[in-house]
């Protein structure tokens, strides 16, 4: 559960292929970019509740804001 909670799912790995090139060279990229940026909203743009050792609860801020990925 906790190696779920601190590591990417892989739908966000999967996501992660739009960095490399031979990406942009396959005929149907265009179709999948959206849905691939839609993972990372989900993923990178809200907060998350994580729990510490001791038991405590503390508040994550979201790392991205989901206006950015919609520019």
């Amino acid at each position: 559960m906790e190696l779920k909670i601190k590591f990417p799912t892989h739908g966000v790995m999967n996501a992660l292929e739009i960095v490399y090139p031979q990406y942009w060279l396959q005929q149907d990229c265009d179709a999948f970019f959206a849905n691939h940026l839609q993972v990372f909203k989900i993923a990178f743009c809200c907060g998350k509740t994580i729990r510490k050792v001791d038991e405590q609860k503390v508040q994550m801020h979201k790392l991205l804001y989901a206006t950015n990925f919609d520019c």
